[in-house]
């Protein structure tokens, strides 16, 4: 094999952790792209029960930036406000992205929360909805259908989780 055939890795330069950044989510997007979400360190604390490789938790609200890599090209997205605690980062069409959490509640009048954020390629907030509940992976085709795994919470009739939404580009779906 050609050493120039070799996959590339990224990473965090010295230079961006110095700065106080830490990346926090990831995802490969369908055309092989890479997807990093990094959020300051002031953002952040550690988590009681460290779930996961990082054990961080992003104090609400937060800013973030995403890199999007692809091959020897990086795009830097600023988001601003982020005012969810995300377990999930994935990439929709029209360099659009979506920032998930694993975990919904019911609020006060029995509704469930929204706990999905789809947002421009420019990092402003397009719309929110609610996935469901329980969600331990995440992923997103190339026609913006999400694919989700779900637990085993939410199986009964008085604790059912919401009806997934099916589509990011719809996000009043529920």
């Amino acid at each position: 094999m050609i050493l120039d055939e070799l996959p590339v890795a990224w990473r965090l330069s010295p230079k961006v952790v110095q700065a106080g950044w830490r990346a926090l989510w990831w995802t490969a997007g369908p055309d092989g792209e890479l997807a990093v979400m990094l959020v300051q360190r002031r953002y952040l604390s550690r988590d009681k029960y460290p779930r996961g490789w990082i054990g961080w938790r992003a104090e609400t609200p937060f800013d973030g930036e995403l890199v999007i890599t692809s091959g020897r090209e990086e795009r830097r997205i600023p988001v601003e406000g982020i005012d969810m605690r995300p377990g999930h980062l994935a990439l929709l069409p029209g360099s659009r992205f979506l920032l998930a959490s694993g975990r919904t509640h019911r609020d006060a009048e029995g509704a469930w929360s929204k706990n999905a954020i789809v947002y421009s390629p420019e990092g402003h907030l397009e719309g929110a909805f609610c996935l469901g509940d329980d969600i331990p992976a995440l992923v997103t085709d190339r026609s913006g259908g999400i694919w989700t795994a779900y637990g085993d919470e939410g199986t009964t009739a008085a604790t059912r989780s919401p009806r997934p939404a099916w589509r990011a580009g719809t996000p009043g779906a529920s």
